[in-house]
């Protein structure tokens, strides 16, 4: 315990990992044997599981949505499940979560916008229409000027 406590032990280096001991006489030196190394640069194979593994996700999701449908009484819940399967793509499955929280952010401001031209010209259809054009404008302008998923922010 001597050692471990002035710290001889925490700076050693592990030992070296040789494959196989070489069988003396045929001319192979502990130093000639392969060792293992981690290759970064080389992709993981994909294995048989994920696309079950997707398939079981998307179905999931494709019966859980009518049931949400039904629950908030929507006219039409069939959209529901419909919708479930044009989204679903192997290789997005975390950017839909990021497509979705942009989408949710531009129909919050967009349903403020509509409350607000809605207020601010009750009686007025020419003020409306025309503070409805310059906002479908200005969202317009900003989906095309906005990088990423954030674009579809400027679509509510």
């Amino acid at each position: 315990m001597q050692g471990y406590a002035t710290g001889a032990y925490s700076r050693q280096s592990p030992p070296d990992l040789v494959l196989a001991r070489p069988v003396q006489g045929h001319g192979i030196s502990p130093a000639d044997s392969p060792k293992p190394q981690l290759d970064l640069k080389r992709p993981v194979p994909r294995t048989h599981w994920v696309p079950w593994i997707f398939a079981a996700k998307t179905t999931a999701s494709g019966l859980i949505a009518p049931l949400v449908a039904f629950t908030f009484n929507l006219d039409q819940p069939y959209w529901a499940l419909l919708t479930v399967f044009i989204v679903a793509q192997p290789q997005q499955s975390g950017q839909v979560l990021a497509k979705s929280f942009y989408r949710i952010i531009g129909t919050v401001i967009g349903a403020a916008v509509a409350l607000f031209l809605v207020a601010l010209c009750a009686q007025e259809r020419v003020l409306f229409l025309g503070g409805l054009a310059l906002w479908i404008g200005l969202c317009t302008f900003g989906s095309q000027y906005t990088r990423n998923w954030a674009a579809y922010a400027c679509h509510g």
